[in-house]
C-alpha cells in the first residue's frame, strides 16, 4: 500500500461541477481500491480488531470522502432529501460498494461510477422521499 497513490479529495473539491467532482473522485476512490484491494479486504474485515485510534481514523478518512463529493450536491437538494443523499453518497464511496460491484458482479470501475454517479444525482434531484411508514403493529 506505501507505493500507492492515494486519493486526492483536495484535488476533488477544485472541481465546482457537482457531476463532474462525483465522478472524479469516485474514479480516483475506485482507482485506489482496485490497486490495494488486497490490502484494503483485510483492512476493512478486520476494521473492528484495529486499536480503537485506528477505526476512528479510518471512518474519519470515509467520512472526509463523503463529506468533500457531497458537499456541492445538497446546495440543489431540499432539506428532506439530505440525509438520504447523504447516505448515498457514503455507500459510493465506502469500499464494500466498490467491491460488490467490481469484484463480486464483474463491472469495470468506469461502470460503477457511473452507476454511483446515477443513483446519487438521481437522488439529489429526484422526488422527495417517500414519507416513513408506520409499522404493523400486529
Amino acid at each position: 500500500m506505501a507505493q500507492q497513490v492515494p486519493p486526492d479529495p483536495d484535488a476533488w473539491a477544485q472541481i465546482t461541477d457537482p457531476a463532474e467532482r462525483l465522478r472524479a473522485g469516485l474514479a480516483d476512490l475506485y482507482r485506489y481500491y482496485r490497486q490495494g484491494a488486497a490490502m484494503l479486504t483485510q483492512t476493512y474485515r478486520d476494521k473492528a480488531a484495529l486499536p480503537e485510534s485506528l477505526q476512528r481514523a479510518v471512518e474519519g478518512i470515509d467520512r472526509h470522502y463523503r463529506d468533500v463529493l457531497l458537499e456541492p450536491l445538497t446546495s440543489n437538494c431540499t432539506r428532506a432529501r439530505r440525509p438520504h443523499l447523504r447516505a448515498v453518497v457514503g455507500h459510493a464511496v465506502s469500499f464494500w460498494t466498490w467491491r460488490s460491484l467490481c469484484l463480486q458482479h464483474g463491472l469495470s470501475d468506469r461502470e460503477a461510477v457511473e452507476a454511483m454517479a446515477t443513483l446519487t444525482l438521481t437522488t439529489a434531484t429526484g422526488p422527495s422521499p417517500a414519507p416513513n411508514r408506520p409499522t404493523d403493529q400486529t
